[in-house]
């Protein structure tokens, strides 16, 4: 009931279930660009972007957090856009942005709960990771029916 949370929860479902979906069927997606057998360095792009996503939201979460969250979602939206419609290094460039994105999403989404929630917090964190937790398992079952 708590003003913000609900929609914190909603944007984590959105996020995280688009993400599950794309990162768990990824290989189909690059099969339609002629980059199946990428597949490893296309995974490595993705974990080191994560990693730079990760440092990135963690020097600036305190004082950009809203920015970061709308930046971040309208990254991911504009990877998964090009994202089996693109030349390979185009490929490239989308699943580095999707990296990104996706790297600090964890930081960014628990902040903006923590703070929407205030003293409910805790309460909060606990409906944060049975969201998540859904999206993932919500993920493989929507990706399993495409």
């Amino acid at each position: 009931r708590t003003p913000g949370v609900v929609i914190v929860l909603l944007v984590i479902l959105s996020w995280i279930l688009g993400h599950n979906v794309l990162y768990t069927y990824i290989v189909p997606l690059l099969a339609a660009a002629g980059m199946a057998a990428d597949i490893g360095l296309v995974l490595m792009v993705f974990g080191l972007a994560a990693l730079a996503g990760i440092g990135l939201v963690g020097l600036l979460v305190d004082r950009y957090l809203r920015s970061l969250v709308l930046l971040s979602l309208a990254g991911f939206a504009l990877a998964t856009l090009v994202l089996g419609q693109a030349s390979s290094w185009a490929m490239y460039l989308s699943i580095a942005l999707w990296g990104v994105t996706y790297g600090g999403a964890p930081t960014l989404l628990q902040t903006a709960c923590a703070d929407a929630a205030g003293e409910g917090g805790d309460v909060a964190q606990s409906m944060l990771v049975t969201v998540w937790n859904s999206a993932i398992a919500l993920g493989g079952i929507i990706g399993g029916l495409l």
